[in-house]
Parts: structure tokens; sequence; C-alpha cells
């Protein structure tokens, strides 16, 4: 090392530093927020059902809000409008008085909804 200068040496470690202590920084900070909700194990990315919570989570919903939309969609249901499209309706099963839908469920209500959005003025 006798063409390095030492401050060009001390310079390149911090710098070496720096950038690995920022990478196990951001790292930490990204598991910490848990982008992925774990359940029982399994992300909800892994799971085929998912309960109100964790559906509504899905959704990036708070679990009331969700909950007064599947009972909006009940009630419009029940009420046999004309205009009713049963594509609008978002099914679910119940067991042991525990709601699960399935993401793809989820999903396709989703795109309907997103289609349904486009043609409303």
């Amino acid at each position: 090392m006798k063409g390095i200068k030492p401050v060009l040496l001390i310079s390149s470690v911090l710098l070496a530093g720096s950038i690995l202590f920022s990478g196990i920084w951001i790292a930490r900070s990204i598991k910490e927020r848990s982008y992925v909700v774990k359940t029982d194990g399994f992300s909800l990315y892994e799971k085929g059902l998912l309960t109100l919570e964790e559906a509504a989570h899905y959704l990036s919903m708070q679990e009331g809000e969700f909950y007064f939309i599947i009972k909006d969609l009940e009630i419009e249901k029940n009420t046999e409008k004309a205009s009713w499209n049963p594509e609008q309706s978002l099914k679910y099963l119940t067991y042991n008085g525990v709601n699960y839908f399935s993401k793809e469920e989820l999903d396709r209500w989703i795109r309907f909804n997103i289609n349904l959005s486009g043609e409303r003025q």
C-alpha cells in the first residue's frame, strides 16, 4: 500500500462501513413495518382463506370500513333492486360465526368495482 494515501484509505473504509450500516438499517425498518402480515406462521399472500380482519388488511382498509361495505352489499342485495348485479356481491364463507374470504373472490370483486367505477360519472 505504498501508493495509497492514508486519508484515501480511511475515507474508503468509512464509506464502505456507512453503506453496510445503511443497508442493515433499511432492512430492519422494512421488517418492523411488516408489509406482509403473518398469521399462524403464514403470510396473507400464502393463505387461501382470510378472516374479516385479514381481508380488510389485504384490501388496505380498516376492519370496520370493510365490515360496513359487506353489510351495505347485503342490504342492497336483500332489497332486490332491479339494478342489482350479482357480480357486485362479495361472497364469503361463515363457519362457527367467523366470516372467511378467498383472495380470488376479493380480487374479482376489486376488478368488478374498478370496471364499474370507470363507467360511472
